[in-house]
C-alpha cells in the first residue's frame, strides 16, 4: 500500500485534481462539495440560507433518514459522522445495540453535504487513513495525520471491497462446515439412540443370563441341601425303626429268659439254655446323625463361590468404567477440534464426596 508523502506542498498523490479546487476570492470557505450543492441547492435570492422549499418557507430544512425508501422516509434523529449517514429512531437502533458499533461518533442531524464533510476542516474528504480507520481531507493530511499511511478513497474502497468479498466467501464456507456439522448432529443424534438401544438390549439379555445363571445355581443348592436334609432325615427314621424293633426281640428274649429260669428239669434248663446263647447277638447302629460336620465343607464351597462372583462382577464394572474413560477422551479430543471448550459436554455434578474432590477447578 503506497504511503502518502504528506510534507510535499500540492495535492496528494492518487487523489482526483477537483478535490483541490482554488477557491474564490468571494466563495468564503465553501468547500468544493459545498459548491456543487449550490447549483441544487441555492436558496433564490431574498430566502434565508438553509430554508428547504418543502417547508413553505417556514422554519428550517427537515433532514430525513437515509435509510428510508421513496416517500415513506421519515425525519432523522442523529448522524453518524463515521458511517457519513443520517438515521431515523429506527434505523439508529444498531448503532445503539451493536457494540461493535458504540465506538462511532454520533451527533445531531446535519444536511447531506454537511455530513460528507469534514467535521474539522468542513472540507470533502480526498483519502483514507489506514492507520485511524478513517477519511480524511487535504487539511486533515497535512496536520494530525501527516505521515499516516493514507489511501485515495476509490482504492480504499476497492480494497475494503475485495475485503468484504473474501470475508463472506469465507463467511460462506464456515456457514456451509456449520450446516454440515448439525446435519452430522442430527444423523447422530438418531444413531445414538439406535446405538444405546442395542447395547441396552444386549446387556438386559446378558445380565437375564446372569441372574438365570445365579437363580439356577440357586436353586441347585437348595435342592442339594433338600435332599441331604431327606436322606438325613430317611436315615433317622430307619434306625429308629430298627430300634424300636430290637426293642420289641428284647422284650421276648426277656420273657423267654423268665421261662427258662423257671424249669426245674436240669437237663431241659441246660439245652433251653444253649438253644438261648445261640440266638444271634445284633449289633445295634449308631445314633448321630447330625450333619453339621458335613455341610461346613458345602458351606465353605457357597461362600468361596458367592466372593469369586462378585469380584468378577467388580472386575466387570472396573472395564466398563475404564472403556468409558477412553471413549470420553476420544470424544472430546475430537470435539475439541471444532467446537470451543465452553461449549465441550460437561460431566454430571458430583454426587459424593469422592466425587467433587475429582472435580478439577
Amino acid at each position: 500500500m503506497a504511503e502518502l508523502d504528506l510534507m510535499a506542498p500540492g495535492p496528494l498523490p492518487g487523489v482526483p485534481a477537483h478535490s483541490l479546487v482554488t477557491l474564490s476570492p468571494d466563495s468564503g470557505s465553501d468547500s468544493p462539495a459545498e459548491a456543487e450543492d449550490q447549483g441544487s441547492l441555492e436558496s433564490p435570492p431574498g430566502e434565508p440560507e438553509g430554508l428547504g422549499t418543502g417547508s413553505g418557507g417556514e422554519g428550517e430544512e427537515e433532514i430525513l433518514c437515509d435509510f428510508c425508501l421513496g416517500a415513506s422516509r421519515v425525519r432523522a434523529v442523529k448522524s453518524c459522522l463515521t458511517c457519513m449517514v443520517n438515521y431515523c429512531e429506527e434505523h439508529l437502533r444498531p448503532h445503539q445495540e451493536n457494540s461493535k458499533l458504540h465506538s462511532h461518533q454520533l451527533a445531531e442531524p446535519v444536511k447531506d453535504r454537511d455530513l460528507r464533510t469534514c467535521p474539522t476542516h468542513h472540507s470533502p474528504p480526498v483519502a483514507f487513513c489506514c492507520t485511524d480507520r478513517q477519511c480524511i481531507c487535504q487539511e486533515c493530511g497535512q496536520g494530525e495525520h501527516k505521515g499516516h499511511a493514507s489511501v485515495p478513497l476509490d482504492v480504499a474502497r476497492r480494497d475494503k471491497e475485495a475485503e468484504l468479498r473474501g470475508t463472506q466467501l469465507d463467511l460462506e464456507r464456515k456457514l456451509k462446515l456449520n450446516e454440515n456439522a448439525i446435519a452430522r448432529l442430527q444423523a447422530n443424534h438418531k444413531s445414538v439412540l439406535v446405538s444405546v438401544s442395542e447395547v441396552k438390549m444386549v446387556a438386559e439379555e446378558q445380565f437375564g443370563e446372569l441372574l438365570a445363571a445365579v437363580r439356577k445355581a440357586q436353586a441347585d443348592v437348595m435342592l442339594f441341601l433338600e435332599e441331604k436334609e431327606q436322606a438325613a432325615l430317611s436315615q433317622a427314621n430307619g434306625i429308629k425303626a430298627h430300634l424300636e424293633h430290637r426293642s420289641a426281640e428284647m422284650e421276648k428274649s426277656q420273657q423267654e429268659l423268665g421261662r427258662i429260669v423257671a424249669i426245674s428239669n436240669t437237663v431241659l434248663f441246660l439245652e433251653e439254655y444253649c438253644k438261648f446263647k445261640n440266638t444271634e447277638d445284633s449289633v445295634f447302629p449308631s445314633v448321630y446323625i447330625g450333619l453339621k460336620d458335613k455341610l461346613s465343607g458345602i458351606r465353605k464351597v457357597i461362600m468361596d463361590s458367592t466372593v469369586h462372583l462378585v469380584q468378577l462382577l467388580h472386575n466387570y464394572r472396573n472395564k466398563l468404567e475404564e472403556f468409558a474413560r477412553e471413549e470420553e477422551y476420544d470424544i472430546r479430543t475430537q470435539v475439541s477440534a471444532v467446537v470451543e471448550r465452553k461449549y465441550w459436554t460437561s460431566k454430571p455434578e458430583p454426587s459424593t464426596r469422592q466425587q467433587f474432590l475429582q472435580c478439577k477447578l
